[in-house]
């Protein structure tokens, strides 16, 4: 079996500011993820107004790519997961930076055309109960809300809603499959977190594993900090920015959607399992000078995993 490739960045757009540069749900056997690709960040100078209307209006935004990236990976894991870094783009006028990244070949089997999927996984014995249980429209949606829950109130954070609104504009940026972040799309005004490489089948791993389980210990000595001490290395800032983006307080909204990219997925590099996910926020998080009242410690619950079960109440 040749291992495929999982390449992530997270993108956050809001009309008004400008920009200031700078283990898996239910992974089906014959999938074994061993790497992710490269991604990119930007930051938000100003806290955002919360719009009366989403708007067209756009900032330009500074991306960098960390090109000496290197996964961390999870060797007791039943999958290998590694981290990845938020890319925070501002709504700009011109359009987005993005890359193709160097990818690891794919599976050798050619995975299913599964537009928003979500085969529910096996349970873990472990079992934390939590509360405010937002409730989603199906099963994906379940898992995407609960997963982003279990980490915001493990952050004295309130609990986010799913959104219908975002989650169909996620389906539109997916359905281009470009892998690219989108952050004018019906407007904008969001936040953005995307994924390829991953099926909708592990939506959970994506939020949980990739985005928060391997960036918050990247983020243990800058609670605290209105703006992150090293918010200028975007070495050190690609290492946390999907995870303050999951916890920020102010960011109550969320809508994703996977897409299996029947003819390829661009950008990738052509070895990335086509599968393009995207998760849209509203409002979006990552702002200079918001750190500290926005993203707060980690509280008594313990890690959980793509695979622990979950009870809302």
């Amino acid at each position: 079996m040749r291992p495929f490739t999982i390449a992530a960045f997270a993108a956050a757009v809001n009309a008004f500011p400008a920009p200031y540069g700078n283990n898996h749900d239910a992974a089906p056997a014959a999938v074994t993820v061993t790497d992710y690709t490269d991604v990119y960040t930007t930051v938000y100078e100003d806290e955002p107004a919360e719009p009366a209307a989403p708007t067209t209006s756009v900032a330009a935004a500074t991306t960098y790519k960390n090109e000496d990236w290197k996964p961390k990976t999870t060797p007791d894991a039943p999958v290998v997961v590694v981290s990845e870094t938020p890319v925070h783009e501002a709504p700009a006028a011109t359009t987005p930076v993005v890359s193709s990244a160097p990818v690891p070949e794919a599976p050798a089997t050619t995975p299913v055309v599964t537009p928003v999927v979500s085969p529910a996984p096996a349970p873990a014995s472990s079992s934390p109960a939590v509360s405010a249980a937002a409730k989603a429209p199906n099963d994906y949606a379940q898992k995407c809300v609960d997963h982003h829950n279990a980490h915001r109130l493990n952050h004295s954070v309130d609990a986010i809603a799913w959104d219908d609104a975002l989650a169909a504009t996620a389906l539109k940026i997916a359905k281009s499959c470009i892998y690219a972040h989108d952050t004018k799309m019906d407007g904008g005004g969001y936040g953005q977190n995307i994924a390829a490489g991953c099926p909708a089948s592990n939506i959970s791993s994506v939020i949980t594993e990739l985005f928060y389980n391997n960036e918050v210990g990247n983020f243990a000595s800058l609670y605290g900090q209105a703006t992150p001490s090293n918010i200028n290395d975007e070495a050190a800032f690609d290492g946390y920015g999907h995870f303050t983006q999951i916890v920020w307080k102010g960011t109550t909204k969320v809508g994703c959607a996977t897409y299996h990219c029947d003819g390829g997925l661009a950008n990738t590099g052509g070895n990335v399992s086509p599968d393009f996910t995207v998760c849209n926020y509203q409002s979006p998080g990552n702002y200079i000078g918001q750190f500290a009242k926005n993203v707060s410690p980690p509280g008594k619950f313990p890690i959980i995993h793509w695979n622990t079960g979950l009870k809302f109440q």
